[in-house]
């Protein structure tokens, strides 16, 4: 019957390396040297000895995949694809996920509340998009109905979100303003309805009609009296006909004073 014949530590690893019949076989963690009283003059069956080595492995996957979710939460999918990374096969990973699941350090239903709430506390994402990152996660469609489209706190997020273009009001036409907050809104993943109600804001003439002057001093600036090229810009930006004709025959800001700016 093979026998144990040197067990030696790895200097650098806490791992031992096990010798049977004057010859290397496999190396193990101190755990799996416990486990099965791996000492010298120990004697196993060649069955036996595999039956080890497989546990070792098994052992080791689990220790890769608890220090992988040590740094974040983790779904199934992406500890599965890890694990398929270090080469395991898929009876090892089920192994694994199945011990995980079991001790609840793995649970799909509640990274899904984690990154929703995540995403409230600091992230800018609408309902849309943080379905779409949780799919790209490997979740299960059906877990992410939770994600609540009428939930009061993403008008809270869609105003964060276009907060530094508020701050834009009286320097751009109203028109604009609201087509770039509905813009990067929907980039960020918010419904209509979110977005509607976000950007419902009331149109203070005052402030476009400072616009109109800061947006008609950069056309003139840039095509000088061409009144046409005037009109255009300030139309494509935003203001309407008569508020670009306006300016372009000189009735907001005369022309003699332009050059002043």
């Amino acid at each position: 019957m093979p026998k144990i014949t040197k067990v030696s530590a790895q200097q650098k690893r806490k791992r031992y390396n096990i010798f049977v019949d004057g010859t290397y076989r496999f190396s193990v963690s101190p755990d799996t040297l416990a486990k099965f009283v791996l000492v010298k003059g120990a004697e196993f069956t060649d069955d036996e000895l595999n039956k080890i080595q497989s546990a070792e492995q098994d052992n080791k996957l689990y220790t890769l995949a608890l220090n992988y979710l040590s740094y974040e939460p983790r779904t199934v999918s992406e500890v599965t694809t890890y694990l398929t990374e270090k080469e395991a096969s898929e009876d090892q990973i089920e192994q694994v996920l199945a011990h995980l699941i079991d001790l609840n350090l793995l649970n799909d239903e509640h990274y899904v509340e984690l990154f929703i709430n995540h995403n409230f506390a600091v992230g800018q994402d609408g309902p849309v998009k943080v379905k779409s990152k949780l799919l790209a996660k490997g979740i299960a469609p059906e877990l992410t109905e939770v994600i609540d489209d009428a939930d009061e706190r993403y008008l809270d997020l869609a105003e964060k979100v276009i907060r530094s273009l508020s701050k834009k009001q009286g320097k751009l036409a109203s028109r604009e303003l609201a087509q770039k907050m509905r813009q990067k809104l929907m980039q960020h993943g918010f419904v209509n309805d979110q977005i509607n109600e976000v950007i419902n804001f009331e149109v203070d003439e005052e402030q476009e009609q400072e616009a109109l002057k800061i947006q008609g001093i950069k056309a003139y600036k840039r095509y000088r009296k061409d009144q046409q090229r005037i009109i255009r810009y300030l139309v494509q930006h935003g203001f309407s006909y008569s508020q670009a004709q306006a300016f372009a025959n000189g009735e907001v800001i005369p022309f003699d004073e332009l050059d002043e700016y």
